[in-house]
């Protein structure tokens, strides 16, 4: 792109446009890494923590029931029995609305944690299952059933919580591992916005020199160039080149400056003509002013006048001189003004002093005429 084909105003209007880009792309790598490290921050506080944070309260709900139903099974009262069973219903209901809490607000489907959480809720179920259908039945029977509740409780009873419990502790390390790796690529997106904000940084500043330089050295290099030849048109130097580049106002102030610099040549030209052409006694020579604008037209027909006006006094002297010569010296010459006077001065002179030669001239000739009479 050739700036010196742009106004300076669109020029300037072109840098800042460069800076206000550059400003918002600096924006918006640092929004980016922001909204990066926000949906990092979301993934962590709104799922991942309160997801470890359910399943430990799972995890301790589960071991809750487990110890109701050891005390139910090892209670040596029907009270403390039924009691147990009673806490064994309540922690059961919590467990479940627990569980099917976490299935619709915490559970991310099509991921690992659905096969892992599906495990858990089978193995709670058939955890239920054999509680609700061999160990409480067996607990109804009162100290009968106990060997036969004993014997549910830590056999298969006992595996169905321990394949529970496993699924919940592996839910918990699934969930676990998410959130270190969220934050190792929080870390690194952290790592990668700063590095490339700052290296967008850089870039903005070097961009930005770069346009600043060439906008600016495309302004005052022709400015300089036009400041060098007035100097120059000043110190009358009028051979100076002047060439306009472009079609900004620099390049509009240059040719101004070549065709003033061409008027005031031809009017040098014009004034050395007139002084030629006098010399070589064509005295009503004159500068033709219609070529002149303005101020220029002014100038060349104050010339004329001044030059006319002293070619006016030169035939007014030869016109009283002359009359001088026909023996006229009633003729005066005009009272002209300033150092004309001297002019003025000379010629009276030369008038006063042809009436005394005249004078005395009479006189001998008077002399003579008496002379001649008396003898």
């Amino acid at each position: 792109m050739n700036l010196q084909t742009m106004k300076i105003g669109p020029r300037l209007g072109l840098g800042f446009g460069i800076v206000l880009a550059l400003c918002m792309v600096l924006g918006w790598v640092g929004y980016s890494g922001l909204a990066k490290q926000g949906a990092h921050l979301e993934a962590i506080g709104g799922n991942i923590l309160p997801s470890i944070k359910q399943l430990g309260d799972l995890q301790t709900t589960l071991s809750a029931y487990r110890r109701w139903s050891l005390r139910a099974v090892y209670s040596n009262t029907d009270e403390a029995r039924s009691s147990s069973v009673a806490q064994m219903n309540e922690a059961r209901e919590l467990l479940r609305t627990r569980s099917a809490t976490y299935r619709k607000d915490m559970l991310l489907t099509g991921t690992p944690e659905e096969p892992l959480y599906a495990t858990y809720e089978s193995m709670m179920e058939k955890y239920f299952q054999l509680d609700q259908q061999r160990m409480l039945p067996a607990l109804a029977n009162g100290a009968r059933g106990r060997g036969e509740a004993e014997a549910v409780l830590v056999a298969d009873s006992l595996a169905s919580f321990n394949a529970a419990l496993k699924a919940l502790d592996e839910l918990t390390a699934y969930n676990v591992k998410i959130a270190n790796e969220t934050v190792a690529s929080a870390h690194a997106t952290h790592a990668r916005s700063v590095t490339l904000l700052a290296t967008s940084a850089i870039a903005a500043l070097v961009l930005g020199m770069l346009a600043a330089f060439l906008i600016t050295r495309s302004i005052t290099s022709p400015l300089r160039q036009a400041v060098g030849a007035a100097n120059a048109i000043a110190a009358g130097d009028l051979s100076v080149r002047i060439e306009p580049k472009g079609r900004d106002e620099a390049a509009e102030l240059m040719s101004s400056m070549k065709s003033m610099s061409g008027v005031i040549s031809s009017l040098i030209a014009a004034q050395t003509e007139m002084s030629r052409q006098h010399t070589a006694g064509a005295i009503d020579h004159k500068i033709p002013t219609d070529q002149f604008p303005g101020a220029f037209h002014e100038a060349a027909e104050l010339i004329n006048e001044v030059v006319a006006a002293h070619i006016a006094v030169k035939f007014r002297v030869v016109e009283v001189i002359g009359a001088y010569a026909k023996g006229d010296l009633t003729v005066r010459m005009d009272r002209l003004p300033g150092k004309k006077g001297d002019v003025t001065a000379a010629v009276d002179a030369v008038q006063a002093s042809l009436a005394n030669i005249i004078g005395q001239i009479k006189e001998a000739t008077d002399s003579i005429n008496t002379a001649a009479k008396e003898i």
